[in-house]
């Protein structure tokens, strides 16, 4: 199966405006700033939030951000496999963090709707695709 970069990079100018009006002052640096080894914790919980509400071609352009450490990027991901809690603080936070209050109601209550269809006990990233 062919990507078209094209249609990918007409997705991306659509949805990172969005996303990054959503996020806080600190993730919006952690987004924009070059790729740190450093930061690779917050890169994994912000493409795992752009997963949860719909920015695929978001998630794809952090994960791209870390192809030099993938191996680590996808380890990390997979390292959530059971931790529902933390997963789940991540998206609070990001709720809490959003400055427009009815934008942020809007979101949290979607994030509810999502979050009753998680098997909580047996949580996989593969969940949130």
């Amino acid at each position: 199966m062919a990507i078209d970069f094209n249609k990918y990079q007409e997705e991306f100018k659509k949805e990172a405006p969005q996303f990054t009006f959503l996020l806080c002052k600190e993730d919006l640096k952690i987004l924009v700033r070059r790729y740190k080894r450093k930061n690779l914790d917050d890169n994994v919980r912000l493409a795992c939030i752009a997963l949860v509400f719909g920015f695929k071609n978001v998630f794809l352009k952090i994960f791209a951000t870390a192809q030099r450490d993938t191996k680590k990027f996808i380890a990390k991901l997979d390292s959530l496999k059971g931790n529902f809690a933390l997963f789940e603080d991540w998206i609070n936070k990001f709720i809490d963090g959003v400055q427009n209050e009815a934008v942020r109601n809007l979101i949290r209550e979607y994030w509810e709707e999502r979050e009753q269809k998680i098997d909580k006990d047996n949580f996989t990233v593969q969940q949130i695709l």
